[in-house]
């Protein structure tokens, strides 16, 4: 799954009443914190949609079977990985909550690029 052209990155700044749904298997919220900023790097053939997170309407895929997993962010920018599809960095004070499909692999270190 490599890119035939440079990855862009894409820039949010969301709220603790936001989420996040990429092509519409991933989920991701936050927590403690008043506004966060997310830079996501990833190909253009997957769509990233900004929701309230008070609509509890799925957005989600029903095919798949999912899993959340939760990580503290400790105001130091962090380097989220997921399953090779896509990876992020969190700058913020907060939790960070991502919902996917059981198979798919989560990886958070300390970010490469500053």
């Amino acid at each position: 799954m490599l890119p035939k052209k440079t990855l862009k990155p894409k820039v949010y700044q969301l709220k603790n009443t936001q989420k996040l749904v990429i092509s519409d298997f991933i989920e991701i919220t936050f927590d403690k914190a008043e506004k966060i900023s997310l830079v996501l790097y990833l190909n253009d053939f997957n769509t990233i949609n900004k929701y309230n997170i008070n609509n509890k309407e799925n957005h989600l895929t029903d095919d798949l079977s999912y899993t959340t997993k939760s990580f503290p962010i400790n105001g130091v920018k962090k380097q989220i990985t997921i399953g090779d599809l896509l990876f992020m960095h969190v700058v913020g004070d907060c939790n960070i909550t991502i919902k996917l499909p059981k198979k798919m692999h989560i990886t958070i270190m300390g970010a490469l690029m500053k």
